[in-house]
């Protein structure tokens, strides 16, 4: 793509993700709760595949910063193989930066930008295998992500939990690669229970390709279910989460095992 086409792209890609939805995919997994607070969050997954020696670990680290009454400050940093050991090197990934905007109802958006840090182009390949759907250039080299969101997500009186996102993600392709860029659509529902402490949500998440019609849309999308449980009463919220991917192109990992543990800075919510 010569650059003339290249700026046409990302110039068309970024109006089109602000106008179909005036914000950015999440930057915390959206097996994650959601609250308004001041919080920081640590999320850290091991993919599990056939074969022992592909197994490492990816973390994410996120804090959310309140700057406004109904506006946040979001900032994520992933890092694969956290531990430094095994045949995977650790990589620090591409950070986030993003600004989530609260409505007076259960809907929020979420706008920002992937800046394209990583480095190691065999660890990026294979950080992508971690978390294709959710956050599948966190750790892909080469590559600006612009994406857009809208979250529901509703508490009610009895404990029930529901949530629902859509959204697109435009990102470029890695500089002299030839190919063009990716516009893709990213959608999940979950439903849950929250009460007393224990925070427990489960569900579907779904991506795929929008610009690229040669294909069907089976080779397009990747799907997976997952759950999330948690517990905590006071600012410390630790968890477990466990996905399940769907699709034959993710037959080299048959799940993802993860912890995390939020905080939160403040008592408001």
């Amino acid at each position: 793509m010569t650059p003339v086409r290249r700026v046409k792209w990302v110039v068309n890609t970024a109006c089109c993700v602000l106008c179909l939805a005036p914000c950015t995919v999440y930057a915390q997994s959206v097996w994650m709760e959601f609250d308004k607070t001041h919080s920081m969050s640590v999320e850290i997954e091991r993919p599990q595949g056939p074969r022992s020696d592909q197994t490492f670990w990816t973390a994410f680290i996120s804090t959310q910063i309140r700057v406004a009454p109904k506006t946040s400050l979001v900032v994520e940093l992933p890092v694969q193989n956290p531990f430094g050991s095994g045949a995977v090197a650790r990589l620090i990934g591409n950070a986030y930066v993003g600004i989530r905007t609260h409505s007076t109802g259960p809907g929020f958006f979420e706008m920002g930008l992937r800046a394209p840090l990583a480095s190691d182009r065999i660890g990026s390949i294979i950080g992508v295998i971690s978390n294709p759907i959710d956050r599948r250039f966190a750790l892909a080299g080469s590559n600006w992500s612009l994406s857009g969101s809208y979250n529901n997500f509703v508490r009610r009186d009895n404990g029930l939990v529901t949530r629902i996102r859509a959204g697109v993600q435009a990102t470029t392709a890695p500089s002299g690669s030839g190919r063009d860029g990716e516009l893709l659509g990213k959608y999940s529902a979950q439903l849950g229970f929250d009460r007393a402490g224990v925070f427990v949500l489960g569900g579907i998440s779904g991506g795929g390709i929008i610009n690229e019609s040669s294909e069907s849309f089976s080779d397009r999308t990747l799907h997976q279910i997952g759950i999330q449980a948690s517990y905590g009463k006071g600012r410390v919220r630790p968890g477990i989460q466990l996905r399940v991917p769907l699709d034959r192109a993710t037959q080299s990992v048959d799940y993802v095992f993860g912890i995390n543990v939020s905080v939160a800075l403040d008592s408001q919510n």
